[in-house]
């Protein structure tokens, strides 16, 4: 199975990424990049191989929408959107429709909902699409 060993979260919330980054770990994702600027993040993304890069889409500090067309357009990695639940279908048809490749994960963050996007990503590049 393929080894999954480095993330980027970008998120301007302290709690968000601390809780997230301790999730990863324990999920055995041994490299854990945190940023809150996007400049940090294309720096990050272009000396580093990620496999899942994190957006949290509630900040007030970038605009997210923004950030994630950049991000698509300089790695392969997984982008998984962090969002409040009641914003979830308004936040991914608007992605959507930018053509990126992306999954959403709800605030609060659940150990469950992390790993199942990490198991799902692993299982994807061993085995190939799962229908």
């Amino acid at each position: 199975m393929k080894s999954l060993s480095s993330a980027l979260i970008f998120s301007d919330n302290f709690i968000t990424s601390t809780t997230l980054s301790n999730q990863l770990r324990k999920l055995g994702i041994n490299k854990i990049y945190e940023c809150k600027s996007s400049k940090n993040a294309l720096s990050i993304l272009i000396n580093s191989k990620l496999d899942f890069v994190f957006v949290d889409s509630d900040s007030k500090e970038y605009d997210s929408s923004k950030v994630i067309q950049q991000l698509d357009t300089f790695t392969d990695a997984e982008i998984i959107i962090l969002g409040l639940e009641e914003n979830k279908s308004k936040t991914l048809d608007y992605f959507f429709s930018s053509n990126c490749e992306l999954n959403f994960l709800s605030k609060p963050i659940s150990y469950d909902d992390v790993e199942q996007i990490i198991v799902k990503e692993n299982t994807y590049h061993f085995f190939g699409e799962i229908a």
